[in-house]
């Protein structure tokens, strides 16, 4: 199972999730999921929201975002998570 992105997850660009469903806690903080935004960061890219998340695990009503789902302007979510 992919391991789970969270608010203040990093992607690819730089930028930070800032967005997720408050009502789960996962290690100390919420889960990102499909729609939820990412700060603005590198290469003038404004915020964008999650736009690939797992098609098995809904927080939420929403897929849950995992590292390696991609946002709207195509970075990646990382593998920085040490929990």
């Amino acid at each position: 199972m992919p391991i789970p992105a969270k608010i203040g997850t990093v992607n690819s660009g730089g930028g930070i999730s800032f967005m997720g469903e408050m009502s789960v806690i996962m290690n100390g903080r919420p889960p990102s999921r499909l729609g939820g935004m990412v700060t603005p960061h590198a290469f003038l890219h404004p915020a964008n929201p999650i736009v690939l998340a797992s098609s098995s695990v809904f927080i939420g009503q929403r897929p849950q975002g995992f590292l390696g789902s991609l946002d709207a302007c195509a970075h990646v979510m990382m593998p920085v998570e040490s929990d």
